[in-house]
């Protein structure tokens, strides 16, 4: 793996010259270095756990299963299924093509940059470079400059695997260095973070004619109806808006319950924050985006919201806001429309399933959605009219760990997906081939025409396409 950086133009130069040699490689040796990967991650992982937890403000347990566990899931996943997933595929070849034998490659683009944020680092940037790894691409993976010391410290993990030259190359920096690198024309472009910079990340790419992979912001809402489990709809409203300090784009962030519980379903939060020590959250990670999540509340409040913070005697981490409960929000505020990104709980009561759904859909956003019911027709008559990538039944934001899923948004929370099967054929171009088995010197549609064939093939037609 390249441990120096190069100026973008040479690193997609080294990369595009790589990828003839890389896509010839053969899936399982590919695989071999993943297994290698898995292994300098077991053999050193409370050294990085511990890392990443310094420098992110994190609570060791946020890194070890928001991070890492998800890591190894897909790992798992891929050293097992992969192989199988890329095999070509055999197609039919209906009579028109008589005698054809008809399948579908999935062959690599070429060079794909991943953009990779701070929230998450390691697993946001691990999880694209698996799939385009397997795959058979070369990779640039351009970190973000928030976290410094991350390019350097993820070059040393993969160091350890002696790739060959080319085959990835790790850059941070800042907006004008990713510039740069789409500018030099990779063949695809993964990128997770804000709406704002992935809209002038899929501006940039499509002028250029370069694919993308978006995976984009979240206001992810949490419904909770009135014959829901209220204590476990509670405590999933406490973590799922928590965890990671609410920096997660399937963090629970505008919460809507039905009239007859909201009060109850409140007292029972506030209950629950004040029984957690302040040692469980994590912190922020970046000043910025602390002063975000200030904004955001001080608005909320000056429109008329009450809040609660649970009393806390000490700060856990150089950079820490308390969790805050929000009640007698509206859609009017800020906070439940726009990310929040931060430790917030906001809770508004809504009267009918109706209702409900108007609540959902009145956001620019659709990346994950929660829902706490019993009631089994319900959830069958609400599934297709929530407009979200993903849905989760009566539990938070680790539906997003099952690797056996595509994860993805609509709306403005992305384009694309990945994870799962499907996620790892996105990383592929499909290639439709067909071969004609017989000997025979010409088809019966070619020169020259004459009115035999003209009424061989209508007739096939008539008989072929007539309405049953």
């Amino acid at each position: 793996m390249e441990g120096s950086i190069k100026p973008a133009d040479d690193m997609i130069s080294t990369a595009k010259r790589q990828s003839t040699y890389w896509k010839q490689t053969s899936i399982n040796d590919r695989i071999t270095y993943l297994k290698k990967l898995q292994n300098v991650l077991i053999n050193q992982l409370d050294h990085y756990v511990a890392w990443i937890s310094k420098r992110t403000n994190k609570h060791q347990l946020d890194v070890l299963t928001g991070d890492f566990l998800i890591v190894f899931s897909a790992l798992d996943y891929y050293i097992k299924n992969g192989t199988e997933i890329l095999n070509p595929v055999k197609k039919k070849s209906p009579f028109p093509f008589w005698g054809c034998t008809s399948y579908v490659r999935y062959e690599p683009y070429g060079v794909v940059l991943i953009f990779s944020p701070w929230n998450y680092p390691f697993q946001l940037s691990i999880l694209p470079i698996i799939s385009a790894f397997i795959t058979g691409n070369t990779i640039i993976l351009k970190c973000s400059d928030q976290l410094p010391g991350f390019a350097p410290f993820l070059r040393s993990i993969f160091d350890q695997l002696n790739l060959p030259d080319g085959i990835l190359q790790i850059i941070d920096g800042n907006a004008m260095v990713g510039q740069t690198l789409i500018e030099a024309k990779p063949n695809l472009v993964f990128f997770t973070g804000s709406h704002t910079t992935g809209d002038k990340v899929y501006q940039k790419a499509a002028s250029l004619g370069i694919p993308c992979i978006l995976e984009l912001s979240g206001k992810d809402p949490m419904v909770v109806f009135d014959d829901c489990h209220l204590d476990r709809a509670a405590n999933a409203a406490v973590w799922g808006s928590l965890v990671n300090g609410g920096q997660a784009c399937v963090s629970v962030e505008r919460i809507y319950v039905q009239s007859g519980i909201y009060g109850s379903f409140v007292e029972k939060v506030k209950d629950i924050l004040k029984k957690i020590d302040s040692k469980s959250f994590s912190g922020m990670t970046t000043k910025e985006s602390m002063e975000h999540v200030k904004k955001q509340v001080m608005d909320a409040i000056n429109r008329g919201a009450s809040h609660f913070r649970p009393d806390f005697h000490d700060e856990p981490f150089p950079i820490f806001l308390p969790p805050t409960l929000l009640t007698n929000v509206s859609h009017e505020m800020e906070i439940m429309r726009d990310e929040t990104f931060g430790p917030v709980i906001a809770v508004m009561p809504f009267e009918t399933e109706d209702d409900a759904i108007r609540l959902v859909n009145d956001s620019p956003y659709g990346l994950n959605a929660y829902l706490f019911t019993r009631n089994k027709s319900r959830i069958r008559r609400m599934i297709p009219l929530i407009e979200s990538g993903s849905i989760f039944i009566n539990d938070v934001v680790t539906n997003i760990s099952n690797i056996h899923l595509p994860f993805g948004g609509v709306k403005c929370s992305g384009i694309g997906h990945y994870h799962g099967r499907e996620g790892l054929l996105n990383f592929c171009s499909p290639k439709s081939v067909m071969q004609n088995n017989k000997n025979s010197g010409r088809n019966v549609n070619w020169y020259p025409y004459n009115k035999k064939a003209y009424s061989y093939i209508r007739n096939w037609i008539k008989w072929r396409y007539k309405a049953k």
